[in-house]
């Protein structure tokens, strides 16, 4: 192959490896979220079921 031709695709697998690992790292990012939303209402004795709502939908809300 032509070394431009090598040098693109390299340049678009390491774009590729980049662009994964940055959506994965934001999918982890929201749970951590609601995890520490959940412990916080349980430790005060709150309704975890309306805070579930609230996170999911804040969630969804992220994607749109």
């Amino acid at each position: 192959m032509n070394d431009k031709v090598k040098l693109f695709v390299l340049a678009g697998i390491f774009f590729l490896a980049i662009t994964g690992f940055y959506f994965l790292l934001m999918r982890n990012a929201g749970q951590t979220d609601s995890s520490q939303i959940e412990k916080a209402s349980v430790s005060q004795g709150g309704k975890t079921v309306k805070k579930q709502k609230l996170v999911k939908m804040q969630t969804c809300m992220k994607f749109i």
